[in-house]
């Protein structure tokens, strides 16, 4: 039998996401020697249970048991379906209940809601996307639909897996330093690269195509003459777009309100310096970590099946890690780590003002005072009380004189502050990658209804050629 410390790391983490016994012996495969060892069905469960890992049945949940964590889950995703609230309660809660029973609580409870969800759907322009497989590109797109409260998202996607590599919240997403340190890290963290990255014309993605070029070139010296990374026209960066409709309809209604709250009430002026330092020092971390959970529960969650597309069907996180396990072919890149640091020096030196949350002298009041404070834990219930004391007292130390001036003044409108846009970044001057000019006979993977071109204009087309990848 294969042993307990070989697999119980990988057991738990596939029980957390919500996997099937049967899918879970599937995918323990991968994680040793099948031919040294066996792990039948009867002794998977029989060591989960000895484990106290309990699936849904198990834990032997009530409707009145459920009631505190999901009302705890509306207040935040007022908008949530039987599904979203299944995965929250998994995650969020480490509790295994059925969608029979959500449902049966929802009816029972929040009737009108259920019937609310049920005439939503919008009417939806289909277009065609194709990709030959994991890691073939990988797509990037901003978000500024919460920039009246100066906070600006960014999303990374690997689009055959549907794998969110990074969803982002900062003071800006027009700098491209900042937004080379995202792609650079999700390098990092998956320890390879894409093919091709791709994005709309922005000048903030220009971080991204230098880097992703320079490594390529280092690694295949005969795609040098060639920028590695492709200009989507307007509205042809289809993955990313999707992906931000389905936050704002699954993650953003509750934290909107929550927002609304402080400017409606008075407490939050974006226009007072002081007021907006203190905004960010609270709320960028803790909306992080929200969406950090949401990522996690996004990538662990079976999308609906959909017979227009022909992806595989499965988790995004087990598509992207275990690629094999779909019949899918993988074109990670390795590379080496002294390579992403030297281009991180090129293209996200960590030293630029844009990393930085505040400005240092605010930074090490603001910390000094939170301590004092007792570090209060930061959520959706206690974020404006937190940061109403902690304005309080900031104010109070500056009035008193206790701390030099420059701690509050700055520019007047935040997109004047130091790192918003950085220094212009030109894009490196090589003709864009085409044809084979990516990898072989899987090249130039787009498609002729998409109409995209090289200077991100639809004027010129390009047809894919035939190939064995996925499409949808």
């Amino acid at each position: 039998l294969a042993p307990d410390d070989l697999v119980r790391p990988h057991i738990e983490r596939y029980v957390q996401m919500g996997l099937s016994y049967p899918a879970i012996l599937k995918h323990l495969k991968g994680h040793f020697d099948t031919a040294q060892y066996g792990l039948s069905l009867r002794t998977l469960k029989a060591r989960c249970r000895t484990w106290g890992i309990e699936r849904a049945r198990g834990q032997g949940h009530t409707l009145q048991s459920i009631a505190p964590a999901i009302e705890r889950a509306r207040e935040r995703f007022p908008n949530q379906g039987m599904r979203d609230m299944r995965n929250t309660l998994r995650v969020e809660e480490g509790m295994e209940v059925s969608e029979k029973k959500i449902n049966s609580y929802m009816h029972l409870h929040h009737a009108e809601e259920v019937e609310s969800r049920r005439y939503t759907r919008g009417s939806m322009v289909r277009a065609r996307f194709w990709t030959a497989g994991v890691n073939d590109m990988w797509t990037l797109d901003q978000h500024d639909k919460w920039r009246s409260y100066h906070l600006y998202l960014h999303v990374g996607l690997e689009p055959y897996s549907g794998y969110i590599l990074w969803l982002k919240i900062w003071w800006t997403n027009r700098n491209p330093r900042l937004v080379a340190s995202y792609y650079l890290d999700a390098v990092e963290s998956v320890q390879g690269m894409p093919l091709i990255t791709q994005s709309d014309r922005g000048t903030e993605n220009n971080g991204v195509a230098n880097a992703q070029t320079v490594m390529r070139h280092r690694l295949d010296p005969t795609l040098s003459n060639t920028l590695q990374h492709r200009w989507m026209g307007h509205k042809h960066n289809i993955k990313p777009e999707q992906f931000w409709s389905q936050l704002r309809k699954r993650w953003s209604p509750g934290f909107e309100k929550l927002l609304k709250i402080g400017v409606d009430t008075g407490l939050y002026d974006s226009e007072d310096y002081l007021d907006r330092m203190t905004f960010f020092y609270i709320f960028i971390p803790f909306l992080q970590a929200e969406l950090d959970t949401f990522r996690f529960r996004y990538n662990t969650t079976t999308k609906r099946r959909d017979p227009n597309k022909v992806l595989p069907e499965g988790k995004p996180s087990l598509i992207f890690e275990e690629p094999n396990v779909y019949s899918a072919e993988d074109y990670r890149l390795v590379i080496d780590p002294a390579l992403v640091s030297e281009v991180r020096q090129l293209y996200a030196p960590p030293d630029d003002p844009v990393f930085e949350l505040v400005p240092p002298d605010f930074m090490r009041l603001a910390d000094e005072i939170y301590t004092t404070m007792g570090s209060p834990a930061v959520s959706h219930n206690s974020a404006w009380v937190v940061y109403t004391e902690l304005l309080t007292r900031l104010r109070a130390i500056l009035d008193a004189g206790e701390a030099q001036h420059e701690v509050s003044t700055g520019p007047l409108e935040h997109t004047e502050r130091s790192g918003f846009q950085g220094e212009p970044m030109p894009v490196l001057n090589y003709p864009p990658a085409r044809g084979g000019a990516v990898i072989g006979d899987l090249s130039t993977l787009a498609s002729a209804e998409d109409g995209y071109s090289s200077d991100g204009s639809a004027d010129e087309q390009i047809v894919a050629p035939s190939f064995t990848g996925r499409s949808e």
